[in-house]
């Protein structure tokens, strides 16, 4: 984590974390992109669009 690359989101539901990405951003010909090595959902969660809309706001970001 202590990489200037690094990129790590986590989705917490009041306590809870509920899903998480962890990636690392790189340069590409439009500038930096954000390249996703792991994505995860709380499996009692999937299925509900939680890692829909938590992949939305990572495409915000």
């Amino acid at each position: 984590m202590n990489n200037n690359y690094f990129i790590g989101y986590i989705l917490m539901r009041h306590e809870d974390i509920v899903a998480l990405s962890v990636g690392a951003k790189k340069p590409w010909i439009n500038g930096m992109e954000y390249y996703i090595d792991q994505f995860c959902v709380k499996e009692s969660l999937q299925g509900n669009g939680v890692g829909s809309k938590f992949l939305s706001h990572l495409m915000k970001q």
